[in-house]
């Protein structure tokens, strides 16, 4: 099944997997829009204000007025994706035939974010040790040392023990580590777990007053890195917008609890993924909701287009699910040379009545 685009001067052809007609001027405007609902971002069921409903695709043809576009819905098997892909995925940098673990964390934690880190955590512990009577000695940390406490912190991770201080014990050697003992002593890993830094506090803008980040603790960090995810690799053909949840349960302004997730607490970022492999081409971290997630677009809308700002007229296959599918969204991003495919909630603004009345049958 396809629409037909209208606006004041032309008529183009769309698709989407529905049928029926109806017409919109805003997406957040009408019946259970994406923001006005009761759920994680508005008053309605779901997550977007919006319910339940069936599954979609759709195929934007261009048009250049969103602001006065109507959807005319007709009954049709739907054409199939006309951008075509225009990358090679893989690697951007040539990889040696047997690469280790380690050669691929080096491509994205490079000498300028090892300079960042060392630098940061001088600095605070130099402010801290110098206002703080009886403190234990402190020499600053080399980039070498600092690469030698990030291992041990992955090595902790996959070899878990109850306390701290086990890892160095000599009184119980059979849970002894040599392969960390050996490496730093634990006073010394204390120090740097104590003063670690990525960002200057003397700049830190505080809650409340204008430019003030959220992620500011962290926000050197993630322009490095970021960047890197985009520019070491291409992704194939098929991608998808999701979010994901990095386990946190301390005390955190934008900690988040989903309820359906496996992981229920914790920060969410959404991601722009590999639906090949899962690697993570893009990112970004929701702190909270901001005047400009107020805009016509929507946050749903908003997020997606942040995301693929980098990959357009690729030719890429984008899947979404019913969280981020609105027709004025696809038919952006098919502009855009992307194409889009993905589940749907039938109360979501320019699906057409016959969709509704369909899930309201099924539901009684």
């Amino acid at each position: 099944m396809h629409f037909v685009v209208v606006n004041n001067t032309s008529e183009d052809e769309i698709s989407s997997n529905s049928s029926g007609r109806a017409s919109s001027s805003d997406e957040n405007s009408g019946r259970g829009g994406p923001r006005f609902g009761r759920g994680r971002f508005g008053r309605g069921r779901g997550r977007c204000g919006g319910g339940r409903g069936g599954r979609g695709c759709g195929r934007p043809f261009r048009n250049s007025s969103l602001d006065t576009v109507q959807y005319l819905w007709e009954q049709n098997e739907p054409p199939s994706f006309t951008h075509t892909y225009t990358q090679t995925p893989g690697p951007t940098a040539s990889i040696s035939n047997d690469p280790s673990a380690c050669t691929f964390f080096c491509r994205f934690f490079t000498d300028e974010v090892w300079k960042l880190i060392v630098t940061e955590t001088n600095r605070y512990a130099a402010t801290i040790v110098g206002n703080t009577a009886h403190a234990r000695p402190w020499y600053d940390v080399t980039v070498e040392e600092m690469k030698a406490f990030f291992g041990i912190v992955i090595m902790m991770g996959i070899l878990k023990l109850p306390r701290l201080e086990f890892y160095w014990s000599t009184k119980h050697p059979h849970i002894s580590t040599p392969g960390i003992s050996s490496v730093m002593p634990l006073v010394r890993f204390e120090q740097i777990f104590r003063f670690l830094h990525l960002n200057n506090n003397t700049l830190y803008i505080p809650y409340g007053s204008d430019g003030h980040d959220r992620l500011f603790k962290v926000r050197k960090l993630l322009d490095l890195v970021v960047p890197l995810f985009q520019s070491e690799y291409v992704i194939h053909q098929e991608c998808t917008v999701d979010e994901a949840m990095i386990p946190f349960k301390g005390r955190l302004g934008f900690k988040q609890y989903i309820r359906n997730k496996p992981v229920k607490w914790g920060i969410k970022v959404f991601v722009l993924a590999d639906s090949t492999n899962g690697y993570v081409k893009n990112l970004q971290v929701y702190t909270e909701k901001t005047a400009e997630d107020n805009t016509s677009s929507g946050l749903c809308s908003k997020v997606v287009l942040d995301l693929m700002t980098n990959m357009h007229h690729t030719g890429l296959h984008l899947y979404t699910d019913n969280f981020y599918t609105s027709p004025s969204l696809y038919l952006t991003l098919y502009n855009k040379g992307i194409n889009a495919c993905g589940t749907c909630r039938t109360n979501r603004l320019d699906f057409p009545p016959e969709l509704i009345q369909k899930a309201t049958k099924k539901k009684c």
